[in-house]
Formats: structure tokens, sequence, C-alpha cells
């Protein structure tokens, strides 16, 4: 339960176990989107900036809008970055 905004964990969400989140840097994220596309999009944008838990299974909340997905994130290692340059002189 969220103890500022009194909110609690949603139908068909896990908690968040404070073991998920031993150190410093490290986070746990709840991706929502209006479809799985967009959801795998911001995925893709978390692991491209740091090292991530991958693609995680979207889940569908029946009688609520869009797709929600769990992903975990270290914030201390970097991520795959899409413009790797490669140098040819060795």
């Amino acid at each position: 339960m969220n103890r500022l905004l009194r909110y609690s964990v949603p139908t068909g969400m896990e908690s968040i176990d404070p073991i998920h989140l031993s150190e410093p840097g490290l986070v746990v994220l709840d991706i929502t989107g209006a479809d799985e596309a967009t959801v795998q999009a911001a995925v893709a944008e978390v692991a491209r900036l740091w090292a991530a838990s991958g693609s995680p299974k979207v889940r569908r909340i029946p009688g609520e809008p869009g797709v929600t997905a769990r992903m975990y994130a270290d914030l201390r290692r970097p991520g795959i970055s899409r413009e790797l340059t490669w140098d040819a002189s060795g």
C-alpha cells in the first residue's frame, strides 16, 4: 500500500517485496499503456538507459482500460544503447 496516497496493489499485480529493492539504485517499475505495443516500447526505452529485467509479461486487468507490466531496473548500470559505434581502426 502506498502510505502517502493510500493506494493498494491493483488486482492482478504482485506486491513489491523489500527484497526486490535490497540496494540503492534498484527500482521496480509498473508501466501502464493503452496497448501492448506502447508498453513494450516503454520497456525497450528503459532497457536502453539502464540494466533491466527485459520484456515482462503484459497483463490486462478486467474492467480497466489498457495493459500493465512490471519490470526491474538497476539505475547504477548502463543499459543497451541503440547508438553503438564501431571503431574500424582497432
